[in-house]
């Protein structure tokens, strides 16, 4: 699926850097087409210099000649560059100016910021009213032109609840730079600075007059000229006031924006039929569909492809992702000097079908479900239960416990396991070593697996074989020749060192992993690690040799103590969906809710504050709170104090506290005297005051919201 997205990068990269020298040049200057594509007069079939810069590795001196010797080589894959007539538009203007109430919105540490508002006066005639989304990406990065069907490369928009208002696709006034790679391959379609879509709200005959809450998503993903963050996604709730008769609307309460899982929601944006086209016509600049891409009937060119592959794969032995096990596997081959020559050839045979059965599941995903090299890892699942297997095979390697498969145990004393490895131990190995190869791809692979996106099923197939061909030929040719690793020195006891030397090499490549978790999720991973450490622990107390019995019991009581620790922690320390709808706390945003007579439920709270979590659990993000919330129509703000923040602790000063847990709801008819729980609170206290607080007021009735001086009560 990454594919279309690596290719794209890389397009985005050249062409931009293209178009900057051109844009200082002459008026006279020669437009990118002529600047990059071959002289077909001269010969054609010559790869471009962007091309050369692209893929350097089709750039060699004998495949060049082999390209300029007629239209059987590369010659129809031509670097063109285009841009669209305005991709010198003044991006810096971003439209109107935000309303105060839109507050900005940022993912974490994520380098675009939002901002969301309804603007009751739209600039469409049909519409009532009109949903504005601005990004605002950091210095350097760039988003994505919109999209309403969740195409890759996009900033893909889905409305998931309507309720009964009738929602056009997302239109902009901002510039869209349009960027081609290859001729036939659709273009990169994106944004230089800042861009604002606007959305159209229109009523329709299932309108009715009230509040209603328009929800959807958006999925974006922002890039450099030369790399791509990881793509991300929001959601966000819209509440308006709907009149049917006076065919108006405005905002109930500013556009609310949190942070969701990206994949969910791209599935949604690819499967939604949302827009309603009576509303608008098409979407000014929505992704086009992805045409059908047809391959060159090349021959030569595809085996150059497969040459190609089969060298990455060899490469593949030697990147830092796959030395711990190939380090084994040397190992193995040192314990195998002087054993009989078939036995040692099936052996690495064995280990070579290892290897293989892994690409052959890569390549049926690759080519049946579009999975790319190395996208297996963005599923949660699966990263984390390789996370977790390569901790324990670490703790193996340093003598923590036993692996009981011939060729992988590791203890000093499971001398028969050592001296033959099994045939389920090279097994085992060679999809180890596979599954740890599939994050790096090595010099070669990146450019053969972003020229497959022109291949057809079969042949992407054999060339995911190929690369597995190449990892797998050493091992081959060593079980026919076993001299070929005859400067091996003998079995001694620097094997046991060298073992133990790469028990920290997987360690590193366990904080590799663990560096790739989402940053709310790494306390449970964490923790799962030492419940592993735990287990292996356990099953370590009773050797190999001893009776069947002791090592049922001490394996069972291993794996369940890991699982009873691994489930508990994210059960516990997993974040939870924000389904109270938090508003970040600053001060001018809870000064404006006083204003506007809300009540308000201010929660202070840190991630290293262990009470906080316990209220937030048992008593305050709870469905009864949350219901009384909505029934007041209260507005719950979170002052997260995890890191140093001078706001947050001027205002627990004010309300005479220098500790967290710290809970104030603020009533809206009267902001000056706020209710205040300390510490520890129960589910009844917190209700009881939003009871007392009572619910949001006319702003008109409000009073004391100027005042900051307090009339604290405190509740217990």
């Amino acid at each position: 699926m990454f594919a279309f997205a690596m290719v794209g990068i890389a397009a985005t990269t050249s062409l931009a850097q293209e178009q900057s020298s051109g844009d200082q040049s002459s008026a006279g200057s020669v437009p990118i087409e002529q600047s990059i594509q071959s002289d077909d007069a001269a010969g054609g079939g010559r790869l471009t210099q962007d091309a050369a810069e692209l893929f350097p590795q089709l750039a060699t001196p004998n495949f060049g000649d082999q390209l300029s010797a007629g239209p059987d080589g590369f010659s129809d894959w031509q670097l063109t560059g285009a841009s669209d007539e305005a991709a010198e538009a003044d991006h810096a203007d971003a439209g109107s100016p935000a309303p105060k109430e839109a507050e900005p919105f940022r993912d974490g540490d994520y380098v675009v910021q939002w901002q969301a508002w309804i603007d009751a006066e739209p600039e469409s005639d049909q519409a009532i009213a009109e949903l504005v989304f601005r990004a605002v990406p950091d210095k350097g990065f760039h988003v994505y032109a919109s999209s309403v069907t969740g195409e890759e490369s996009s900033t893909a928009f889905a409305l998931t609840d309507k309720s009964d208002l009738a929602v056009g696709a997302p239109n902009t006034k901002n510039e869209v730079v349009s960027k081609v790679l290859f001729e036939g391959l659709p273009p990169i379609r994106f944004h230089e600075g800042t861009v604002t879509w606007r959305l159209p709200v229109r009523i329709n005959a299932n309108s009715k007059t009230g509040t209603a809450e328009l929800k959807g998503l958006i999925t974006y993903q922002a890039c450099t000229d030369t790399s791509c963050r990881q793509p991300v996604a929001l959601e966000f709730v819209a509440p308006m006031k709907i009149d049917v008769a006076a065919k108006s609307a405005a905002a109930a309460g500013p556009i609310r924006l949190t942070s969701t899982a990206f994949g969910p929601a791209a599935d949604q944006a690819a499967s939604l039929n949302w827009v309603d086209k009576a509303i608008d016509s098409e979407p000014v600049d929505a992704a086009a569909p992805v045409p059908s891409i047809d391959q060159p009937e090349d021959e030569y060119s595809f085996a150059t492809m497969l040459f190609f592959a089969f060298i990455g794969g060899i490469i593949l032995n030697v990147m830092p992702c796959v030395l711990p096990v190939v380090g084994l596997k040397v190992m193995s081959f040192v314990e195998q000097a002087g054993e009989d020559r078939k036995r040692v050839f099936m052996l690495n045979m064995v280990y070579a079908l290892g290897i293989l059965s892994v690409f052959a599941l890569l390549a049926v995903l690759a080519v049946v479900a579009g999975l790319s090299w190395g996208e297996q890892f963005t599923f949660f699942p699966l990263k984390l239960g390789l996370t977790l297997v390569l901790f324990a095979l670490a703790l193996s390697y340093l003598g923590v416990w036993e692996i009981p498969v011939p060729g992988m145990a590791s203890g000093k004393v499971s001398q028969d396991l050592q001296q033959r490895e099994g045939y389920a131990g090279a097994f085992s190995k060679g999809i180890f070593a596979t599954i740890l190869a599939t994050p790096c791809s090595g010099p070669l692979l990146g450019t053969i697996f972003g020229l497959s996106i022109f291949l057809s099923g079969p042949e992407k197939f054999l060339v995911m074989m190929t690369v597995g061909l190449g990892m797998a030929v050493p091992y081959l040719l060593i079980g026919l020749n076993p001299k070929l690793v005859a400067w091996l020195p003998k079995p001694g006891g620097w094997m046991e060192t060298f073992k133990e030397f790469l028990a920290f090499l997987l360690l590193g490549t366990v904080a590799f992993f663990f560096a790739g978790f989402a940053d709310d999720l790494k306390l449970p991973v964490f923790v799962s690690l030492i419940g592993v450490w735990f287990g292996c622990w356990i099953v370590g107390r009773v050797p190999n040799w001893e009776t069947v019995q002791k090592r049922v019991f001490a394996w069972a009581g291993g794996l369940a103590a890991a699982a009873v620790i691994g489930i508990g922690s994210f059960v516990a320390l997993a974040p939870v969906d924000d389904e109270m709808g938090w508003v970040p706390y600053s001060e001018a945003r809870l000064q404006a809710l006083h204003d506007e007579g809300r009540t308000v439920m201010l929660d202070f709270t840190a991630s290293w504050c262990v009470n906080c979590k316990i209220n937030s659990k048992f008593a305050i993000d709870t469905e009864k709170t949350r219901e009384l919330v909505d029934e007041l129509d209260a507005v719950p703000m979170l002052a997260d104090w995890s890191d140093r923040n001078d706001q947050i602790k001027s205002k627990l000063a004010e309300l005479r506290s220098n500790s967290i847990p710290l809970l104030v709801v603020f009533p809206g008819s009267d902001p000056a005297e706020p209710i205040i729980l300390r510490d520890l609170v129960s589910q009844t206290s917190v209700l009881d005051a939003l009871r007392k607080a009572g619910p949001s007021v006319d702003s008109q009735i409000a009073k004391g919201s100027g005042n900051t001086s307090r009339q604290l009560v405190t509740t217990r």
